[in-house]
């Protein structure tokens, strides 16, 4: 309906905030602090954090498979510092003050953001769980009917958008 409609767009406007700071930093870090992101291969990394209701970030989850990390000499993490410059959970805490009790998963592909997704008003054990390959599909099965829409119907943001995987 109508307001779920408006609850996709909103969630979606989120994601492609929260998409565009994330990138921002990882792009800062390379810049400024010679600490590029580094990654092997073609796998997506799918890395999660957890907004409290206070507006503080925390990573709850890594992709040891695929990981993603700054050069241990560089300074730069991803979570466990106070300096903003260096820390991504500090950055996007202090950057996106407007997102709060949320669960964000960060799809990462060669060094670079490939996709956002966030679940408002989730709890940090939430697994939102759209896998890495679907972010270079396009579509998820984790929404079975309509894009941004879990089978519980929960509303998910994701940037970029992706739509509902159909199963047959």
């Amino acid at each position: 309906g109508v307001v779920q409609d408006a609850n996709i767009t909103s969630a979606d406007s989120a994601a492609n905030t929260l998409r565009t700071l994330a990138t921002t930093f990882i792009t800062n870090a390379s810049n400024m602090h010679k600490a590029t992101l580094k990654q092997t291969g073609d796998n997506v990394a799918v890395l999660k954090f957890y907004i409290s209701d206070a507006g503080k970030w925390e990573q709850v989850d890594f992709d040891e498979d695929n990981d993603p990390n700054f050069p241990g000499n560089s300074g730069v993490t991803w979570s466990g510092k106070t300096d903003k410059d260096f820390d991504f959970c500090t950055y996007m805490g202090d950057e996106a003050r407007d997102v709060k009790g949320a669960v964000v998963e960060l799809a990462l592909q060669r060094s670079g953001v490939v996709g956002l997704a966030v679940q408002m008003g989730a709890a940090k054990e939430t697994e939102i769980g759209i896998a890495g390959t679907d972010w270079t599909a396009g579509s998820t099965n984790k929404f079975p009917t309509k894009g941004g829409v879990l089978a519980d119907n929960q509303i998910v943001g994701t940037n970029p958008k992706l739509a509902a995987k159909k199963t047959s």
